[in-house]
């Protein structure tokens, strides 16, 4: 074969590639947020569905895989699955971690006005009794971005060095000052 035939063919393969992208990519794109409101969707069996559909089309390489490789490529295979699904979601959620806070203190009062007006953020107060001296007090509870943490540490040490701080990760909150807009009261 001449290298004027090799580069037709090679010129004819990436304009049927450039066509086959064209048609799909609209196509990817409808379906992408027809699977994405049906994932988010109320209705159940929905959502069932389509979180059933996405982890057969992830699942689907894997499973021909295991078909026609041996098992080391088959456990690489699983491997990358994990790798890539670990680093996508830290990817989404990354700029959406969220912390719930949770800070017991006799200093309640001062700490929860404190988030509200040197974080401009909400908390609520949560009764609770200490199991060992039996004493009768609030918990403050908060969620803030992960970036705040660190301010919100040095405030709560401020006010009560001595305060129990209880830290978690959140993967998900709604409501004003997160998925609606805050308002001024």
């Amino acid at each position: 074969m001449e290298f004027s035939e090799l580069m037709s063919a090679l010129c004819q393969g990436a304009l049927l590639t450039l066509e086959v992208f064209i048609i799909a990519l609209p196509c990817a794109l409808v379906l992408g947020i027809v699977i994405t409101l049906a994932v988010r969707s109320r209705i159940a069996p929905l959502r069932w569905f389509f979180n059933a559909y996405i982890y057969v089309l992830r699942g689907t390489p894997l499973l021909l895989q295991m078909l026609f490789s041996d098992q080391e490529a088959v456990l690489y295979g699983i491997l990358q699955v994990l790798i890539y699904t670990t680093i996508l979601n830290r990817v989404l959620l990354m700029g959406n971690s969220r912390m719930q806070v949770k800070i017991i203190s006799r200093q309640y009062q001062a700490i929860n006005e404190a988030i509200a007006t040197r974080l401009d953020r909400g908390a609520t107060l949560l009764k609770a009794r200490t199991g060992y001296l039996k004493e009768d007090g609030f918990v403050v509870m908060t969620v803030i971005n992960s970036r705040e943490l660190a301010h919100l540490n040095r405030l709560i040490q401020e006010i009560d060095p001595q305060a129990f701080i209880i830290i978690n990760q959140v993967n998900e909150v709604r409501g004003r000052g997160f998925t609606l807009q805050k308002k001024d009261v």
